[in-house]
């Protein structure tokens, strides 16, 4: 089984191939606003050097959100048109849990982190037991001062912890993952959706909207993206 891997709900713009569950090649670049002029051609560029054609693929796997509205955008957007011609499986992986999964413990409490707006993050909580997480609070919009009553004493942080120190939040109290485990993988991506894959849980193509989980704001305008296949 060969899935594709796209994330792009943050900063990171990243893509992967894996094939039974080994990766195969990966492309992840984390410069701001790179998503729309890198995206389609760094897949292009993986599947080219894994000689692997789009046809050959058992799914796509996407990061649904919450996370970068335009990014999110900009992410499906692809995915739906990679898949449809050849009605590739297309699977949706929260962000928060994809997030999670990367902590680096076998067990404890895990509270991912993705900086929403000014003050604001997107977070959840899973518990972690031998490397298997249980997802304990879905995802909340809150901001920066009501995170101390919402984060267990004891969780592991990962995602932009540095954002919420920067806004005067005391890390004192928590253990933080250092920031190769925080930062969103195309690879992860893939690997979730392979499970989801693999169960049939997989998206119709005409319905499928990403999880933005709030209202968007909009600003000005963005160029716009033709997608050939």
């Amino acid at each position: 089984m060969i899935i594709l891997g796209i994330e792009t709900s943050t900063q990171i713009c990243s893509t992967a191939l894996i094939g039974n569950d080994t990766l195969l090649t990966e492309y992840r670049l984390n410069i701001k606003n790179a998503h729309a002029g890198k995206l389609v051609g760094a897949i292009e560029k993986i599947l080219r050097d894994a000689d692997v054609k789009l046809q050959e693929l058992s799914g796509i796997a996407v990061s649904i959100g919450p996370g970068s509205f335009t990014g999110l955008r900009i992410g499906l957007s692809v995915a739906k048109g990679l898949a449809m011609p050849d009605s590739i499986p297309l699977a949706a992986v929260p962000t928060l849990t994809a997030l999670a999964s990367q902590a680096p413990i076998a067990d404890g409490v895990v509270c991912p982190l993705v900086r929403s707006r000014a003050k604001e993050f997107y977070s959840a909580l899973y518990r972690r037991h031998q490397f298997v997480d249980e997802q304990l609070e879905d995802v909340h919009v809150l901001q920066t001062d009501e995170l101390q009553s919402f984060i267990p004493e004891n969780a592991l942080l990962i995602g932009d912890t540095n954002a919420l120190q920067e806004q005067g939040f005391d890390l004192s109290d928590f253990q933080t993952a250092p920031e190769q485990y925080s930062l969103l993988s195309g690879y992860t991506i893939a690997r979730l959706g392979a499970a989801l894959v693999s169960q049939g849980r997989t998206e119709n193509l005409d319905t499928i909207e990403p999880l933005y989980h709030q209202d968007f704001i909009a600003g000005k305008p963005k160029k716009s993206i033709l997608f050939a296949k």
